[in-house]
């Protein structure tokens, strides 16, 4: 009997680790993206500016009327409120921001547009955010896939899928990082 207890609690866990080690296979896709001549010029754009975490919950994956999925929201915590065109939202106000790192968990393949990661829940952002009525309520957009996060955390060097470099991009996140961490420290 007590054998076979441990074969049971033995199979469990390599069974359970064997699924929460599941492996994607990671899928970058081009897009035409927005850019901007400056900082100044997508902070004019962004109809919210903010900080903040995201936070445990629900991915809500969109799918097409196919049944692929094409757009990712993560729910997202807003600490600072730096800018709201909107007049919306406020601090402590959870959001959801369409990430474009979209899991597909049938096919165990995760699409990046341009080399995007998904924000992950440890690091503070600052994100630039374009107001999207998308259906679900208080959603938003990232401006500029890329441009438009930042961590206010670490020095995160953009990781490329594709074998592309973006020194483009890590030296506009250093620019923000530059600008608004001593702003909200």
């Amino acid at each position: 009997m007590k054998k076979t207890v441990i074969l049971l609690l033995t199979a469990c866990l390599v069974l359970g680790s064997t699924a929460c080690s599941k492996k994607w296979k990671d899928v970058t896709a081009g897009a035409k993206v927005v850019t901007y001549e400056s900082l100044e010029e997508m902070e004019q754009k962004a109809d919210l500016i903010v900080t903040g975490k995201k936070i445990e919950g629900d991915l809500y994956v969109h799918k097409s009327a196919s049944g692929q999925p094409h757009a990712a929201y993560s729910r997202f915590q807003i600490k600072s409120l730096l800018k709201d065109a909107t007049e919306n939202f406020k601090e402590g106000d959870e959001i959801l921001v369409m990430e474009p790192d979209i899991p597909d968990e049938e096919e165990g393949v995760r699409y990046h547009v341009d080399d995007y990661t998904a924000m992950n829940r440890q690091d503070e952002y600052i994100l630039f955010l374009q107001y999207n009525e998308s259906g679900y309520p208080k959603a938003c957009t990232i401006l500029g896939v890329n441009f438009g996060v930042c961590s206010l955390g670490r020095d995160y060097k953009m990781k490329s899928y594709g074998g592309d470099t973006h020194e483009e991009i890590d030296r506009w996140r250093e620019n923000i990082r530059e600008k608004y961490l001593p702003a909200v420290g």
